[in-house]
């Protein structure tokens, strides 16, 4: 069994730094946050849009036009300036531009929003027909929202007139104690809900299927989607009313849904999943460990399961007041049911505000050391990740460094361009130009050093050579363009939203470990020399000892 210390283990930010109103003049710093949600894809700049900003879009590749410039036509991407005092006039302006918007809307708050909150933004786009962008919620997000900030944009995903008439507000608020979609709703307790999944995101390899067992309305299944670079998601829920609402809402992520029972996934095979992510689960099914059994069988030797439990929601009687809740669970009893097939290998606790256990805790995400201390801390819940039993944690390939340089001209801008015209080809033909064009460089480079002969510049052989890097990650992560522009846009350029890469995370701590090592043998090689240069010192002192008392024994007077 491997020791679970020793896994390599996502880390989360300890500490979030604060937004200064830098963030909002620092164009790369926006760009980067929009581009990791939506991607680079055709743009529409309405209302005072700062130039900067536009430009560092256009040289990321976007297509990008100023309102009333070319065609009229909708386009993927709308950036909205303006700035509004007052929800019902956002609003109003929101239900606009849905004429404008095919697919992400984005909204650069600033101080002159006024005495508008964040939540109250979101509010008005989600009553004017948007969600909460799947691919925008970070988990670095999480925390930082504690401090209402208007520096950062809202990222939104429109909702089609038919998916709208069909599921509206009010169809969601009838059965919202038992089905929500989170990304429908603003605040601290769905922010909660949706950085869960992309803290299990973190923990999907590329290539993985994933299977999100009780989905509930699938909102979870498209932030893995957005978010991860696993192969296939699958939504599994129960209500067969629920799996039509997240099939017509999250199904264009790339996403399946299942009606199917979290304790009898017949229609799933053996060892067919890679993940298993299942929330707010097992304390509403009466025998959670089929559920447990299930998920084992499903998955493969090296698969893990990520679960979410409340911590402790108990009253005065020992039972959970939640009709829906049949279990009363903390970490040790949701440890012991997974560890009968599982072996637990890291743990977060998590609280938000406006909950009945800590109404008014902040925001946080911790994750905790294994085997758990004496002094458990007080959550309100614990996510738990724990891998097969015969398994081990085999952690995602380690990236290349990013590069900070950004040009307007060259392959890389060109074949995201022709990604955002739907033109694939011509893009993997731009991408394939650029790593060929470094290659070439690189070794005529190599070649004129060789032959003594004046070599070629150092900085156009370093943006050469950038440029292919871009190239070689963009081949690789094509297919997820179509799937999720954010999501290629961050496998290309890791350095947006960095959470913490799993590969690096594992290094440390394998320097960590040998750095204990050598310390040890350092103080083990001190022992020993001293050990050396006092030992004849001491057998000395002791045969003088032995001497002295023989002499004293040999003159003292006899009794």
């Amino acid at each position: 069994m491997p020791n679970a210390n020793s896994q390599s283990l996502p880390p989360l930010a300890q500490s979030i730094a604060p937004i200064t109103p830098m963030d909002i003049t620092w164009p790369e710093a926006l760009g980067e946050e929009i581009l990791a949600a939506v991607g680079p894809t055709r743009m529409l700049a309405v209302g005072p849009v700062p130039h900067t900003l536009c430009e560092f879009m256009a040289c990321a590749g976007c297509l990008l036009q100023n309102e009333g410039e070319g065609r009229p036509e909708p386009v993927e991407t709308v950036i909205l300036g303006e700035s509004f005092g007052d929800p019902a006039a956002l609003e109003m302006r929101l239900r606009v531009l849905r004429q404008r918007v095919s697919r992400n809307l984005v909204i650069l708050t600033s101080p002159t929003f006024g005495t508008l909150s964040r939540i109250s933004i979101e509010s008005a786009a989600i009553h004017a027909g948007y969600r909460r962008h799947p691919g925008a919620f970070a988990i670095i997000d999480f925390e930082r929202n504690n401090v209402e900030s208007t520096f950062r944009p809202v990222i939104l995903e429109l909702i089609s007139d038919a998916t709208l008439c069909k599921w509206s507000l009010d169809h969601l608020g009838i059965e919202r104690d038992l089905h929500m979609d989170m990304t429908r709703e603003a605040g601290a307790r769905a922010d909660a809900h949706l950085v869960r999944y992309s803290l299990a995101a973190e923990w999907i390899r590329k290539g993985d299927a994933v299977l999100d067992c009780a989905c509930g309305l699938g909102y979870g299944t498209a932030v893995l989607a957005a978010r991860s670079p696993g192969d296939r998601f699958l939504g599994v829920d129960i209500d067969p009313a629920s799996i039509d609402y997240a099939r017509d809402n999250f199904g264009h992520w790339g996403t399946e849904y299942l009606a199917a029972s979290a304790t009898n996934l017949e229609a799933v095979p053996d060892c067919s999943q890679d993940v298993v992510v299942s929330f707010e689960t097992m304390e509403h099914l009466e025998d959670y460990q089929s559920f447990v059994s299930e998920a084992a069988r499903i998955l493969r030797p090296d698969g893990r399961i990520i679960v979410s439990i409340p911590n402790m929601w108990a009253d005065e009687t020992g039972r959970d007041p939640n009709p829906h809740h049949h279990h009363v669970f903390d970490f040790e009893r949701c440890r012991a049911a997974l560890e009968i097939q599982f072996q637990v290998v890291a743990r977060y606790s998590q609280t938000a505000p406006g909950g009945t256990k800590l109404h008014g805790a902040r925001r946080t995400l911790r994750q905790h050391s294994l085997p758990p201390t004496h002094r458990e801390p007080e959550t309100e819940w614990w996510i738990v990740v724990a891998i097969v039993a015969a398994g081990t944690v085999r952690p995602p390939p380690q990236e290349m460094p990013h590069s900070l340089r950004k040009r307007s001209d060259g392959f890389f801008p060109a074949g995201v361009r022709a990604l955002a015209e739907g033109d694939d080809m011509g893009a993997r033909r731009h991408f394939e130009g650029g790593l060929t064009d470094g290659l070439r460089e690189l070794e005529g480079y190599g070649g004129v050093r060789g032959a003594g002969l004046h070599p070629t510049d150092p900085a156009s052989l370093a943006a050469r050579l950038t440029s292919a890097e871009e190239c070689a990650r963009a081949l690789d992560a094509m297919y997820l363009y179509r799937r999720s522009p954010g999501l290629f846009w961050r496998r290309v350029h890791p350095i947006a939203n960095p959470t913490g890469d799993p590969f690096v995370a594992e290094a440390v701590a394998g320097e960590r470990d040998e750095l204990e090592r050598l310390r040890s043998e350092n103080h083990d090689l001190y022992r020993l020399t001293r050990l050396r240069t006092l030992l004849p010192l001491r057998l000395r002192e002791i045969a003088l000892i032995i001497v002295r008392r023989a002499i004293a024994r040999l003159f003292s007077p006899r009794s």
